[in-house]
C-alpha cells in the first residue's frame, strides 16, 4: 500500500514538473545566461609573486645565522602594509626563504604591491652589515681603551674575531625567483554553465513547489 501511495505520489510530482515545463525552462535559460555574466564580466585576477632568502651568516659559531627571525618578519610586514595592500600574502615556504604574493585586478598595482615589499626586505636586510662593521669598531675602541691601562683584553679580542667572521660570512639577502605576473585560474566555463543551469532547475522547482502550495491553500488565507 505504501509502495502504491509513493508511486503515485511520484507521478503526480512527475506531471506538476510537466506542466511547469515552461518555467522550468525559463528558469534553466536564466541559470545560463546568469553564469555567462560570470564567464565574461568577471574581472580577470593578477597573481604577482617573489621569492625572497633574507640575509644570513655561514659558519658562524653558532651554525648557520638568519639575520632576520623569518616568522616574526613575516608578522611585522603584513602588520605594517596590511592596511595598503590588504591582498599581500607573506608565507615562509622554507627556512629563510619568504614567498611573497599579491591579487589584484590591476597587474601593473600587483608587480608594483610585490616591488615594494621585496626592496624594503633587501633593504633592511644589507643594513646587517653596517651593524656587524659598527660594532666591530666599537670592540676594537674598548679594546684599545683598555690596553691604555693594561687590562686583559684577549675576550675582547675572541669577539672581534668572531663578528670579522660573521661579516666575512655574510650572505646578503638576494631574490630566488624575481617578481612575475599571471593570471589566477578559473573554473572552467563549462563547469560555471552547468552550475548555474543546475541552479536554475533548482529555483524553479522550489517555485512550482511554492506555487502548488498556494493554490491549495489559498483559501485558508
Amino acid at each position: 500500500m505504501e509502495n502504491n501511495t509513493s508511486e503515485i505520489n511520484l507521478v503526480n510530482s512527475f506531471k506538476i514538473l510537466i506542466k511547469n515545463k515552461i518555467i522550468i525552462l525559463c528558469c534553466f535559460l536564466l541559470g545560463i545566461l546568469f553564469a555567462c555574466g560570470i564567464i565574461f564580466l568577471a574581472p580577470k585576477i593578477y597573481i604577482a609573486q617573489a621569492l625572497v632568502e633574507i640575509g644570513r651568516i655561514d659558519n658562524s659559531p653558532r651554525g648557520v645565522v638568519f639575520t632576520h627571525n623569518v616568522n616574526q618578519s613575516i608578522d611585522e610586514k603584513i602588520s605594517l602594509f596590511r592596511q595598503k595592500y590588504p591582498s599581500l600574502s607573506l608565507v615562509s615556504v622554507s627556512e629563510g626563504v619568504i614567498q611573497i604574493k599579491d591579487y589584484s585586478p590591476d597587474k601593473t598595482e600587483a608587480e608594483r604591491n610585490v616591488l615594494d615589499i621585496v626592496s624594503l626586505i633587501l633593504l633592511e636586510d644589507n643594513n646587517i652589515k653596517i651593524n656587524i662593521e659598527s660594532d666591530i669598531e666599537q670592540l676594537k675602541k674598548s679594546r684599545d681603551d683598555l690596553m691604555r691601562y693594561g687590562q686583559q683584553v684577549a675576550s675582547l679580542e675572541l669577539e672581534i674575531f668572531a663578528r670579522q667572521k660573521d661579516l666575512r660570512n655574510l650572505k646578503p639577502p638576494r631574490m630566488i625567483e624575481n617578481p612575475s605576473v599571471a593570471i589566477q585560474e578559473k573554473l572552467p566555463p563549462i563547469f560555471i554553465l552547468l552550475i548555474g543551469g543546475l541552479l536554475g532547475i533548482f529555483i524553479s522547482v522550489m517555485a512550482i513547489g511554492a506555487k502548488e502550495w498556494w493554490n491549495k491553500n489559498k483559501k485558508l488565507f
